[in-house]
């Protein structure tokens, strides 16, 4: 496993290696005189699975750039898997085609997620993205994590009421609701306060009225993005205007744009909780709290990683294996096989390294049972020695003795 982290995101990626307890790959990124964005990463990563961490946050359109040349650095040295995760993924408001007054927008969400993969990502992590749609954007592999946990110890759960600040938000405001219900045990999913606002145009909101009881409430607003603040602020003077009792926001991305910072600390809000996910550099206040999701990409990579490295294989998958090695090929016949054995490809190299020990792997035995490679055999050398330590040659053949064993 390597790991690559981009500007946008050292703080968070250095954490992550931390509990990983791997060092990071070396990428040195420069600009030249002209402004033109150079990538420069370690020559090591051919065959490797490599994870690539980076936010597409402000300034989003250098640190998209960067974040395409390092994945295409990497493909180009070789590597056997990219994992893209960006846990901010910028442009995910422009998730659709806007019609108005005789102009059109672009799709520019779909647009990133098209650079992303032909640029070489073979899949990619993203952390609450702002529509689900976005995830149908994409041809290879995606996954929306969600970040609910990491709010949690953040919350007192007495007189609580869980609120979303538009319509479009009930849906997430409810999944958070869960969370706490799993949790605490208690009720909330089904009294979830909506805030029904009318925005006159981008950039401005009015708050108009709030959809449920919230008189002597503690609050908790829960949205993906906070941006400028207006709408945020507005939402907790209306919810304070409604008798609310408190009013604190739970919010994935912390865009926090322009005054956004001075605005909320004058606020009615209470307290803003936001995420690491975009690298904050605003001055500390009291009314906002950053929490990680170290752990949430933590676990994310150690599954990916344990997940491809836990193969069985069957006598006849192990036999396949066997006549690939033994028998010469044609490029069409080895594209065909390497496709049938994607997930085996790294054990029929480690039975071509087994040849320069002196054992033929030329002609194979009968094999009667399956084998099972131990999820922490993962160097090249040390299945070698698994697999030698296990097996004996027998008149050319390679014979398979026993189960490799969990």
């Amino acid at each position: 496993m390597k790991i690559i982290i981009g500007n946008a995101s050292k703080e968070l990626g250095e954490s992550v290696v931390n509990r990983l307890d791997v060092q990071p790959s070396s990428v040195q990124v420069s600009e030249f005189a002209d402004g033109e964005v150079n990538v420069e990463v370690a020559n090591d990563l051919y065959n490797q699975e490599v994870y690539i961490i980076q936010s597409l946050s402000p300034p989003v359109n250098d640190n998209l750039m960067e974040l395409l040349l390092i994945i295409d650095a990497v493909n180009r040295l070789g590597a056997k898997r990219i994992v893209v995760i960006i846990p901010y993924y910028g442009y995910s408001r422009q998730d659709r085609i806007i019609k108005n007054n005789n102009v059109q927008s672009a799709l520019s969400a779909k647009l990133v997620a098209n650079l992303i993969q032909t640029a070489g990502a073979s899949s990619v992590a993203v952390i609450d993205l702002h529509s689900s749609q976005i995830e149908g954007f994409f041809d290879v592999p995606i996954t929306n994590l969600n970040c609910f946990e990491a709010f949690v110890d953040s919350i007192h759960t007495e007189n609580l009421a869980i609120v979303a600040p538009d319509v479009g938000a009930i849906g997430r405001a409810r999944a958070f609701a869960k969370t706490l219900e799993e949790k605490y045990k208690i009720g909330l999913s089904d009294k979830i306060i909506v805030v029904d606002k009318y925005r006159e145009r981008a950039g401005t909101s009015q708050v108009m009225n709030i959809i449920g009881e919230v008189a002597n409430k503690n609050c908790v607003i829960v949205d993906d993005i906070v941006d400028s603040g207006g709408t945020l602020c507005n939402a907790a003077l209306a919810l304070k205007g409604h008798g609310a009792k408190s009013v604190i926001s739970c919010i994935t991305h912390g865009v926090l744009s322009g005054s956004a910072v001075e605005k909320i600390s004058s606020s009615s809000l209470d307290k803003l909780v936001i995420t690491d996910t975009i690298l904050h550099k605003f001055e500390k206040t009291d009314k906002i709290e950053v929490v990680s999701v170290v752990d949430i990409l933590t676990h994310f990579i150690q599954g990916e990683f344990a997940n491809k490295r836990k193969i069985t294989i069957t006598k006849e998958e192990m036999l396949k294996i066997a006549q690939l090695v033994r028998i010469k090929l044609s490029n069409d016949e080895i594209d065909h096989y390497s496709k049938e054995l994607t997930m085996l490809d790294w054990i029929h190299d480690t039975l071509l390294q087994v040849n320069t020990e002196g054992v033929s792997p030329m002609r194979y035995g009968s094999i009667d049972k399956d084998i099972h490679v131990r999820d922490d055999v993962i160097n090249s050398q040390n299945i070698k020695k698994e697999i030698l330590s296990n097996t004996k040659p027998e008149h050319g053949y390679f014979v398979v003795l026993k189960v490799i064993s969990d």
